[in-house]
């Protein structure tokens, strides 16, 4: 029952299949008023393991995952509020893959 607020997807990753995915090292480093820095690992070691439960799920009721669909299969890094104020750097395999920064809240309009 967790919600993400968005989702970034980069470029297909063509040769996922010949990589040992369970040994891919991930980090997340949070920058702000709230400072952090996490090593992390896919929950279940192979990040396929849900999606492929998710595929017999839904193979046992006639449905099936739609090329195109997006399935999120677990943090690497656990749950993180990411704050207004912070930057969030993502790295993985020693590489940076994403940087984030969150502006401060803007003010509802009546």
């Amino acid at each position: 029952h967790l919600g993400n607020f968005g989702i970034v997807l980069g470029a297909a990753l063509q040769d996922w299949r010949k990589r040992d995915l369970a040994a891919v090292a991930m980090s997340l480093a949070l920058a702000g008023p709230t400072s952090e820095a996490v090593n992390g690992a896919h929950p279940l070691g192979d990040p396929t393991a849900p999606l492929v439960a998710l595929a017999k799920h839904l193979a046992r009721d006639g449905h099936s995952i739609a090329a195109g669909d997006v399935v999120i299969t677990g943090s690497w890094t656990g749950v993180r509020q990411v704050s207004a104020g912070s930057n969030a750097t993502v790295i993985v395999d020693q590489k940076a893959a994403l940087e984030l920064s969150v502006g401060e809240p803007t003010k509802e309009r009546h």
